[in-house]
């Protein structure tokens, strides 16, 4: 009984100490266990979901409606034999940056500089908690306040996957002001130990440009993997929310806001956090390699859904490693930035031949 009562100390002055995150745990809690108790009764007293998230299980697109559009479109047949040729030119010089990157490595030269040594990260894995609290904590308030209030305004009725982006960007911007509150406020260290530096910047944009072309072979390969995968089991391929949403948005000044969010405002703040904040911490604890793995996993997981998780841990092993090689995030911005605008496009060019 004495050794119940010694080893509960350490919990209650834990409580204690962070009695503030643990308020904003247990109000999350609560609240997801409120809708969920809330939707088990609409659900048997036969009256249906008060409380439900958006619901993201249609396809973007069937291969063989494109099939037929572009058949009975010459114009777009013609901008798609395009592209096609496009990619398929720079999957070949990405396979062609991989051998001679093995290669180089393998002969012990160095191919990516140093932009700056790494400082010691005096934030450990209880901060990355606290971030993710926090995040869970205003994404739940704004979830009600969009319940109770702002779908009950006009305009926010008629938009709501505007509404749901200027969530999503309100949440992402606190969950960095946190961070960056955790940095230079309590564990006072430089902006520069996030990897935000504008040293070499130039060169670190060349670093993610010839870096996302030595990518693109192996992000194909492992999707076309994927697939095979998914079809040989007979599992469905569900696209991630965000792309779903920009599909069926057909106003152009809320496509333009979700777009530049999509493939600018959100690598940038998403670097700063995987990256610059939480990389930092993995790699303190697990050492390099299984830092980096444990960050794309970590990055995928958050990301993705089943089908687009392994071409997203790909995606995070890169950044990872670009922010390792070189101290700066802005390698791993640029080609966070190139692989959401490519994506982003594609989804807009397969948007208009679709109508």
């Amino acid at each position: 009984m004495k050794d119940l009562k010694m080893g509960a100390v350490p919990i209650f002055n834990f409580i204690k100490r962070e009695k503030f995150y643990v308020f904003l745990l247990i109000f999350v809690i609560l609240i997801q266990l409120s809708f969920l108790l809330l939707n088990q009764f609409f659900e048997t007293s036969g009256l249906g979901k008060l409380f439900e998230e958006k619901k993201f299980e249609e396809e973007i697109i069937s291969g063989e409606k494109i099939k037929d559009i572009l058949e009975s479109n010459p114009s777009f047949y013609i901008i798609f034999i395009f592209l096609f040729i496009v990619f398929i030119f720079f999957a070949a010089i990405g396979l062609v940056f991989d051998f001679i990157y093995l290669y180089l490595t393998q002969k012990n030269k160095a191919i990516i500089d140093k932009t700056q040594s790494f400082e010691a990260v005096k934030w450990n894995l209880w901060d990355i908690c606290k971030v993710a609290i926090i995040f869970l904590f205003v994404q739940r308030i704004i979830w009600l306040t969009d319940i109770f209030l702002l779908s009950a305004i006009p305009l926010f009725q008629i938009r709501q996957n505007l509404r749901l982006m200027l969530s999503a960007t309100l949440v992402d911007v606190i969950a960095i002001a946190a961070v960056l509150y955790f940095v230079l406020k309590e564990r006072q260290q430089n902006i520069t130990s996030l990897g935000l530096t504008i040293r070499r910047f130039s060169t670190n944009i060349k670093y993610g440009v010839f870096a996302y072309i030595g990518l693109v072979p192996i992000l194909v390969s492992v999707m076309y993997m994927t697939m095979v995968l998914f079809k040989a089991f007979n599992i469905p391929i569900q696209p991630q929310p965000v792309l779903v949403i920009l599909k069926e948005e057909k106003h152009i000044p809320s496509l333009i806001y979700m777009g530049l969010f999509t493939s600018l405002v959100g690598p940038f703040l998403e670097e700063i956090f995987f990256r610059g904040f939480a990389y930092g911490v993995f790699k303190k604890n697990l050492g390099i390699f299984w830092g980096i793995v444990t960050s794309a996993i970590f990055f995928a997981y958050i990301h993705a859904n089943l089908a687009s998780f392994f071409p997203i841990f790909c995606l995070g092993i890169l950044l990872t490693y670009l922010y390792e090689k070189t101290g700066s995030l802005i390698p791993s911005i640029t080609v966070h930035v190139i692989h959401n605008s490519l994506s982003l496009f594609l989804l807009l060019f397969i948007k208009s031949v679709t109508g």
